[in-house]
């Protein structure tokens, strides 16, 4: 199979009679609408149509076809693969299927890495400066999925790498517990950051400690504790050290959104085991043309 991408008139391209795929009214809209506004679109996926001499089978990319057409475009964008009929109808099965998705959102005014990662860019403000200032220039992956039968062929890491400059901002950043593990990010081209311990981290390991309850497996290591043997420890503290974690407890949480209002019981302390014991590698892309500019 060749990977290059040619220009095909779009009188020679044909639709697959066993073309499953459907768009609503509405996607459809949408699909133009991006089409007209940018130019840009995923490359069609062709075969040499088997029936009609010099012209072109579509496997992927129907709608992106009839979009073209409808909006006055002569050709389209495509690479052509030399298949034969059981190998497109594999293609047809796989190809016209969702493998992966992204989702990019505004960016969060409280991510302790994003100073270290840009030497104090945003620090020093006051909070309306500070959020106009990040809104215009940062954008966050807030997710990325790959269906299963997708993953280990280097989907996320491209879909990344293809997706970060259309942004059109000058930083992106990324966060992922799993980071270490699964580079992804890093081969995309995102420069990663090793988180260090926070100060929430360490306030609550020190209250912890003062009440008696070691929270550390080793050194600095958060603790592998079980949830429910750590909330019979809390319900028997004395009055005095229960308010004093609690204190400590709520000083943490005062960051945390909805959560700060969360009552005391298993469900809260699950959950700060879980800030303890999951800090997600920070990932940061910077734009090669965009630079950061005031609002």
């Amino acid at each position: 199979m060749t990977m290059k991408i040619r220009k095909i008139e779009l009188s020679r391209l044909w639709p697959h009679p066993d073309h499953a795929n459907r768009m609503s009214r509405a996607a459809f809209g949408k699909l133009m609408r991006h089409i007209k506004r940018t130019g840009y679109y995923e490359p069609l996926v062709v075969r040499p149509h088997p029936h009609k001499r010099g012209s072109f089978q579509i496997l992927h990319g129907h709608h992106r076809c009839e979009a073209l057409r409808r909006l006055g475009h002569e050709t389209a964008q495509a690479v052509v693969w030399n298949v034969d009929d059981e190998q497109a109808d594999i293609l047809l099965a796989t190809l016209n299927r969702l493998a992966g998705a992204i989702v990019y959102c505004m960016p969060n005014p409280r991510v302790e890495m994003r100073r270290i990662a840009t030497a104090g860019l945003f620090a020093g403000l006051d909070r309306q400066s500070q959020l106009a200032l990040l809104n215009r220039n940062v954008r966050c992956i807030a997710r990325l999925a790959i269906e299963p039968p997708f993953r280990g062929i280097g989907l996320a890491t491209r879909l990344v790498r293809e997706t970060l400059g259309r942004v059109e901002v000058p930083l992106v950043e990324a966060m992922a517990v799993c980071g270490a593990v699964h580079p992804f990010f890093e081969r995309a081209g995102m420069q990663p950051f090793t988180p260090r311990a926070s100060v929430e981290h360490a306030t609550l390991l020190e209250a912890l400690s003062a009440v008696g309850i070691d929270a550390r497996a080793n050194g600095d290591s958060p603790l592998p504790i079980d949830p429910q043997a750590l909330q019979q420890r809390i319900d028997t503290l004395p009055s005095v050290e229960a308010a004093f974690l609690e204190r400590a407890i709520q000083g943490v949480l005062k960051s945390h959104g909805t959560r700060r209002t969360m009552p005391s019981g298993l469900e809260r302390t699950r959950y700060l085991l879980t800030r303890l014991t999951q800090r997600p590698m920070y990932y940061l892309w910077r734009h090669p043309t965009l630079e950061v500019t005031w609002p």
